[in-house]
């Protein structure tokens, strides 16, 4: 609960549509512990009816914060990698997503990144991302990731993919022959007929 105490630094998170999987960086105004609810007041988001604008104040349920991670945004040496999950600052938030492939180029890695709940992808700055970790209640915890399966020198399984899977795919397009990419199944579908034309 100390964490939580007025003035502490804090990061809140909403379930409201285009809010969800995301975390702000606020600071607590007020504490109601026997509602088990907290005023905070963000430091990226604004108010829409003040001119000019003021920092916006929410009541939030204890569930919806956590602390500040003790980590930077100084990513780990050698990059992030595929499919590690990753929080990209991105509309003035933290939101949690999937390394999906690493772009190296004159300006530094950047990165795309496929996001929870949805099927966004963007390609995000190293120095906009931070490694993910769970806030569990009492400690931070490093999530355990899979990382994708080329599936070269492995024999064909009968695998079945479900939504959010991390997978990689390859390329049978003329240019893109060999050619390998880090993705997120979004959708399954059930083939119950399936002809070949000779």
């Amino acid at each position: 609960m100390a964490t939580l105490a007025k003035g502490a630094e804090v990061e809140a998170s909403s379930d409201e549509d285009g809010f969800r999987g995301a975390w702000f960086e606020a600071k607590v105004v007020r504490c109601v512990p026997p509602l088990r609810r907290l005023v905070v007041q963000y430091h990226t988001l604004v108010t829409d009816d003040d001119h000019p604008p003021k920092p916006l104040r929410e009541t939030v349920s204890f569930s919806h914060v956590r602390p500040r991670p003790p980590f930077s945004r100084i990513p780990p040496s050698g990059g992030f990698r595929l499919g590690q999950p990753v929080e990209a600052f991105h509309n003035d938030g933290w939101w949690v997503g999937r390394v999906l492939e690493v772009i190296l180029g004159r300006g530094g890695r950047r990165y795309n990144v496929g996001f929870e709940g949805s099927e966004e992808v963007l390609e995000i700055a190293e120095g906009e991302l931070r490694p993910h970790f769970d806030w569990n209640g009492d400690e931070w915890v490093e999530p355990e990731f899979d990382k994708p399966r080329s599936g070269i020198g492995q024999e064909k399984q009968d695998v079945k993919f479900t939504k959010g899977s991390l997978v990689e795919v390859n390329s049978d397009e003329e240019g893109f022959i060999g050619s390998s990419y880090a993705a997120i199944i979004i959708k399954t579908m059930k083939i119950t007929n399936f002809w070949w034309n000779t």
